[in-house]
């Protein structure tokens, strides 16, 4: 069972690290840049139950088999 004791240790433990994470609030902030559009259409990856946005396929059961195998 989780005692008072314990609870004062975990909150003594965790105080300076609420501190130390409020005195940087901008630090994610300033990391990455604006994706342009044609990387997001690459990355739109969505397939739907019924198959819609796959690619169109092509190859043979045989490539594919041998694919997979590798």
């Amino acid at each position: 069972m989780f005692n008072w004791g314990k609870r004062m240790v975990a909150l003594l433990l965790l105080t300076p690290l609420a501190g130390f994470a409020g005195s940087y609030p901008n630090a994610l902030n300033d990391l990455g840049r604006p994706a342009p559009a044609g990387e997001i259409t690459a990355w739109d990856i969505d397939v739907r139950p019924d198959f819609v946005g796959l690619p169109e396929g092509s190859g043979s059961v045989e490539d594919g088999e041998a694919l997979w195998l590798d």
